[in-house]
């Protein structure tokens, strides 16, 4: 079993650390475990809205004080957790099948990202010559 986690100030005492290194705490409202950083938050400002997630500032994720976390939109909260990381060329960069070209990621896809085995110039002019074929017999 898990070890048992310092004393929280979250409703519910002691908790335990997940695996990722987060606390969860035991909500006697809901009967279950949940992580007593988004328990905290809903305590102080109500329910999360749908697309934001809660982040840990410098204090670290046992850290679980209101001064320590913020609110932010989903998008913006995968770029700070990826930025301080290293990327490799590979995840900066894709190689356009049709023509040839390694261009940046932004550039492949430019309106966001879908699968996609050509760029996205390639793929419009793919799409304009085919465009009304489906379904015909050669």
């Amino acid at each position: 079993m898990g070890e048992r986690a310092p004393r929280s100030s979250a409703p519910g005492g002691h908790g335990r650390i997940t695996r990722k290194g987060y606390r969860e705490v035991w909500d006697k409202n809901q009967h279950r475990w949940r992580k007593e950083h988004i328990v905290v938050w809903e305590r102080a400002h109500g329910p999360i809205p749908p697309g934001f997630d809660i982040h840990h500032g410098p204090g670290g994720k046992l850290d679980n004080s209101l001064g320590n976390l913020s609110l932010l939109p989903h998008r913006a909260h995968r770029w700070l957790q990826t930025a301080g990381r290293k990327r490799t060329l590979a995840q900066q960069f894709k190689r356009c099948k049709a023509c040839g070209r390694t261009l940046p990621l932004w550039a492949y896809y430019r309106n966001g990202p879908t699968y996609m085995a050509r760029c996205k110039p390639c793929h419009c002019l793919y799409a304009s010559k085919h465009r009304g074929r489906r379904g015909k017999a050669s």
